[in-house]
């Protein structure tokens, strides 16, 4: 009779089964948890979210639109010194670009442009003449030109009001006041620290500017103009101001809305895409 055959089988092999069972799962848990996941970014532009919003489009000049165009300097050739205008083709004009005597120019301008000078017109006195040095010029003082009538002092500028004009224009602090010139060779002569503006009659002049309001672009924070700009000497559009480049150009403003307020940031030859 065939006998059975046995098979010994050693105590502890399943003790070592399980050992493996137990490296073998955590060797798996760590390859799991320590290896970075990599996902592919889909870097299309669809995909890039623009968080600023579509601004509101005025297209109808407002009132307050008025007013921020009021800020710019067109530009004048009708003086003996020239300040920076901010129509330029080809090239950006920011506050860097403008000097403090140009400050004070365009601070004078926007007074002009929003304020009734009618009556704050006063000829000009001796001692007044004395102080800028043309005494000399006018009869009344013992010179031999012209009568006393011909110049006249606007008595509405003054330095504080220059100052504070600056300060709503450009959100600037002014510290060096300095004579300049509002028209032809007429002056703000800065004396005794304080303004004396004094002006006579001018001469026509063949050379001036139009700009004409195209549309604005509201955002939360700021507000972008859309100008149409011509510089006109003797008839010929050009379009910057005492430029050579024959035609009309369209130029935007940006104004950028601080604590409330808007202030003048740039401006710059526009391209309508």
């Amino acid at each position: 009779m065939e006998k059975t055959k046995k098979y010994n089988i050693a105590k502890n092999n399943y003790i070592g089964l399980l050992f493996f069972a137990l490296v073998l799962a955590s060797l798996l848990y760590i390859i799991k948890h320590e290896t970075p996941t990599f996902k592919e970014l889909n870097s299309s532009p669809k995909n890039i979210i623009n968080n600023e919003k579509a601004p509101f489009i005025i297209e109808e000049e407002t009132e307050q639109i008025r007013e921020l165009r009021n800020y710019l300097n067109d530009g004048d050739a009708n003086t003996f010194k020239i300040y920076q205008s901010m129509y330029i083709n080809n090239d950006k004009v920011t506050i860097d670009y403008i000097n403090e005597e140009t400050l004070l120019y365009i601070a004078y301008k926007y007074i002009e442009k929003t304020t009734d000078f009618s009556n704050n017109q006063k000829y000009i006195t001796c001692e007044e003449a004395e102080k800028i040095n043309i005494q000399d010029s006018i009869i009344q003082c013992g010179g031999t030109k012209v009568n006393a009538s011909y110049y006249t002092i606007n008595t509405y500028i003054t330095k504080d009001i220059l100052k504070k004009t600056i300060e709503k224009l450009f959100n600037r602090n002014i510290k060096n006041f300095t004579n300049f010139y509002t028209s032809e060779d007429n002056l703000c002569y800065f004396v005794e620290n304080e303004y004396l503006c004094v002006s006579h009659k001018t001469n026509d002049t063949n050379k001036f500017t139009e700009k004409s309001f195209e549309i604005a672009k509201k955002y939360d924070n700021k507000i972008e103009i859309i100008e149409n700009y011509k510089y006109i000497d003797n008839g010929i559009y050009y379009k910057g101001f005492n430029k050579d480049e024959v035609g009309e150009n369209k130029y935007i403003s940006t104004f950028e809305k601080i604590n409330g307020s808007y202030y003048w940031i740039s401006t710059e030859s526009y391209e309508e895409n």
